[in-house]
């Protein structure tokens, strides 16, 4: 790439005007090695002119190779902070990322960021607070499954329906239906005879 050229003469006022096909031509021309003479009575210019192609040239050259460079170094980093990210998703600890790497806390976690990748105690948190509501809701479900149940048997054993009945309709084991009694607070049939029982009642003494 040629030198950047400075020149003591200025442009002449009927210096023809500025064009970018021409003036890459006399860049071409110069890089090509031919003498300047050459180049001024070939293109019909003047020495500023000549020297100006070939600046701006220059000119042009370094800002596509800067803007070249600058790309694949972007582009590196994305990769890097993609592989990154995938390390810390993949559970490597963290110190093991950084030697590997050979970057700093702050760096690891702007390319976790940059991959919107989730910071593992958000996971992590994010997780129990999950579960929690899982659990809770389990346990919501099964309240109001045994409140659905205890209704159910009492509104029976209120009908006169004896306890072997109510053991064998709600699948429960006779001290479930007395415990239920119990805790809900529904005094024993004590005074009144059971349908299809000669004496017995529906609550024994003996519970």
């Amino acid at each position: 790439m040629a030198q950047r050229l400075t020149v003591n003469n200025a442009p002449r006022k009927d210096a023809p005007p500025m064009n970018a096909a021409r003036d890459a031509a006399i860049a071409a021309d110069y890089r090509a090695g031919m003498p300047v003479l050459d180049i001024l009575f070939q293109h019909e210019i003047g020495t500023a002119v000549l020297y100006r192609a070939v600046n701006d040239a220059d000119r042009a050259l370094h800002r596509a190779a800067r803007a070249e460079k600058a790309a694949k170094r972007d582009a590196a980093k994305t990769r890097r902070d993609a592989a990154i990210a995938a390390d810390y998703r993949a559970g490597m600890p963290v110190i093991e990322i950084l030697l590997q790497y050979e970057i700093s806390t702050p760096a690891l976690y702007r390319a976790v960021k940059n991959a919107d990748c989730a910071l593992r105690r958000a996971a992590r948190a994010n997780a129990r607070a999950e579960e929690a509501a899982k659990r809770d809701a389990a346990r919501t479900r099964r309240k109001a499954a045994i409140a659905a149940l205890d209704a159910a048997i009492i509104a029976d054993y209120r009908t006169g329906m004896p306890i072997a009945e109510l053991c064998r309709k709600h699948n429960r084991h006779p001290r479930t239906i007395y415990h239920t009694l119990r805790r809900n607070g529904v005094p024993p049939n004590r005074g009144r005879k059971e349908p299809g029982a000669p004496a017995s009642p529906a609550v024994d003494s003996g519970e």
